[in-house]
């Protein structure tokens, strides 16, 4: 069903995308509805944090590059020397309150996996995630009051908080898709939405080809490139160049995200010899029984387990003492150096020199 759903997103299902167009429009009418409500509610009662936020966004459901673009931006800013604190809604999370993202086994599990992510990425920098960001942005400065600014992460329809940039981020391979709401169409607000935004990228993932971008996009004002840079072991800490990854053996994916052909298309983009792909739903919680299986079958059939950074955080509790072999790998997917990192770079800075932040070097 979801294969078929993404189809007719892509205005690809044919007779049966024709069957389901009613009850989708009729769905598609009451997410609109809802989508209303819920954004006069928020406007109503927006907050402002006493430093710069950074906001992060989409437009579609899924996976865009928001978090290689987060990570990027809150490390490039750590070299500049400033310190960056990430606010994060947390998918799934099952804390109450605000609070700071710590990194020890399991712990993903109350903070989310993406924040955790982002938390081992960072050195002066912190995660805060809760439901209310603005409330976790004063707990954050009330803490950290180093803090310089805030990256609003997932932010465009987090409308609560007011941001200083607004950065939007289309996926290349699908564009806007078929331009409706869900669950008619993957988006979660109109096109005309974008009009908030100050700025509109364009990530492109190696290995995938480019979507028709149609008529309801803007120009983008930026384009980035999503590529592998770096794998390690799960086991260890450090990342190593891609030259040094083991290509002896077919690889066996295993991924819990929001775009498993775009993983494909990375692994395969490296040189990996791809077996096969056991897919799970975008953020899945893996059980020891499932890590263990494939790791049967990973040593049964000679096949070498490779997954992604975000799926790892999830997967890191079961696979202590599991053999060098047995031990999946991650790829890690980072920024291209380019353009429209150059034209970031000098978007942040702006926006630091508004708040009369400038980045300096603090040794």
């Amino acid at each position: 069903m979801v294969r078929l759903i993404e189809r007719i997103w892509r205005g690809e299902a044919g007779f049966l995308g024709r069957l389901l167009e009613l009850p989708l429009a009729v769905a598609e009418l009451g997410y609109r509805a809802g989508l209303r409500w819920d954004q006069r509610r928020k406007l109503a009662r927006r907050e402002t944090l006493p430093r710069p936020v950074i906001s992060v966004g989409n437009l579609t459901v899924g996976g865009s590059g928001k978090t290689p673009l987060v990570q990027w931006i809150s490390q490039w800013a750590e070299r500049e020397g400033l310190v960056p604190c990430v606010l994060s809604r947390g998918y799934g999370v099952t804390i109450q309150s605000p609070a700071r993202v710590t990194e020890g086994p399991g712990d993903w599990r109350f903070f989310g996996d993406e924040p955790t992510l982002l938390a081992q990425g960072l050195r002066s920098g912190c995660v805060y995630v809760g439901r209310d960001r603005a409330q976790a942005g004063r707990l954050a400065l009330e803490r950290e009051p180093r803090i310089d600014f805030f990256i609003l992460d997932d932010g465009f329809q987090h409308l609560a908080l007011a941001r200083d940039l607004d950065l939007v981020l289309v996926d290349a391979a699908i564009g806007l898709g078929n331009g409706r709401l869900l669950p008619r169409g993957p988006l979660r607000e109109p096109p005309a939405a974008l009009d908030r935004a100050d700025a509109i990228g364009l990530a492109r993932r190696a290995g995938l080809s480019v979507s028709s971008l149609g008529p309801h996009l803007p120009t983008p004002d930026f384009e980035i490139d999503l590529e592998p840079t770096a794998w390690r072991p799960l086991a260890d800490e450090d990342w190593l160049p891609l030259e040094t990854l083991p290509r002896d053996r077919p690889a066996r994916l295993l991924s819990g995200i929001a775009s498993p052909s775009g993983f494909e298309a990375t692994a395969r983009a490296v040189g990996l010899r791809v077996h096969s792909h056991s897919i799970f739903r975008d953020h899945h919680a893996f059980t020891r029984e499932e890590a263990e299986a494939e790791r049967r079958l990973a040593r049964e059939q000679g096949l070498r387990l490779v997954t992604t950074a975000k799926d790892g955080v999830r997967l890191a509790e079961f696979t202590t003492g599991w053999t060098a072999e047995e031990v999946p790998i991650m790829i890690e997917l980072g920024l291209k150096d380019g353009v429209g990192l150059e034209y970031l770079k000098e978007t942040l800075k702006l926006t630091w020199s508004r708040a009369d932040i400038a980045p300096v070097s603090r040794g």
